[in-house]
């Protein structure tokens, strides 16, 4: 799967984690979490919000919020499987275009995957009733529909399996925190140098409510300390 789907999308995570700051200055993917609502009321109220935020950085000095947002934004315009935020995001795009101060046009948008054709993936806002569910359900919970994801959604009864098993695994109710499970999983992603994996489970972590400190060194300061040699020997049973 590895070779087949393309894993270019969005690994810019920032290194420097904002910690408790207010929400109109988070450089971080939980800024856009409030449009994870299912709600439509409540989701127009935070995408108002959100976007009323993002031309304000346009037209600001700086534009250091919008600066740090760019990928996310031309995400958010294409790949969501709600109308309602593509279309506030396409015609953000489309005043950052004419504003001209920011390379947004260099920011491509990539097909799932690099031996699939792209007219075999349906957009996420198209009326296909087997899709369409899947990736409403995806958004909600992990706020994208990423391209591995949209390549096993051309095996929908594979999908809902595999992602029901994912969900159980990572996300249900169950011993551990869910950022603690992400947190295993980026460990695990970096000791098999899957870059790919670490960022989209650093992302989870954080809108799980990890700690952001935690991210960004091999120990961290408390609470678990002995994982990373745990993972390792799960890993390498050699080790032992």
């Amino acid at each position: 799967m590895n070779g087949a789907v393309n894993e270019d999308e969005d690994t810019n995570v920032d290194n420097d984690r904002n910690v408790g700051i207010p929400v109109s200055e988070d450089f971080t993917v939980e800024f856009f979490k409030p449009l994870q609502e299912a709600n439509e009321e409540d989701r127009k109220e935070a995408l108002d919000t959100i976007i009323q935020m993002l031309k304000d950085s346009m037209h600001s000095g700086s534009k250091e919020l919008i600066r740090a947002h760019l990928r996310h934004i031309v995400r958010y315009s294409y790949q969501v499987p709600f109308k309602d935020i593509t279309t506030a995001f396409r015609n953000l795009v489309q005043l950052i275009k004419g504003e001209g101060s920011l390379n947004i046009s260099d920011i491509r948008i990539p097909n799932p995957s690099y031996f699939i054709p792209s007219k075999f993936f349906p957009l996420a806002t198209e009326d296909d009733d087997i899709h369409t569910q899947l990736y409403i359900e995806m958004f909600l919970r992990s706020g994208r529909v990423s391209n591995l994801n949209r390549v096993l959604c051309l095996h929908p009864t594979y999908f809902s399996k595999y992602y029901a098993a994912y969900n159980f695994i990572m996300r249900d109710d169950g011993p551990l925190p869910p950022s603690w499970r992400n947190y295993i999983a980026i460990l695990t992603a970096s000791r098999s140098k899957c870059h790919w994996l670490v960022v989209r489970e650093e992302e989870e972590f954080l809108l799980n409510g990890g700690y952001p400190k935690w991210l960004g060194q091999l120990h961290p300061h408390s609470l678990l300390p002995f994982l990373h040699v745990k993972v390792d020997i799960l890993m390498h049973p050699k080790n032992l």
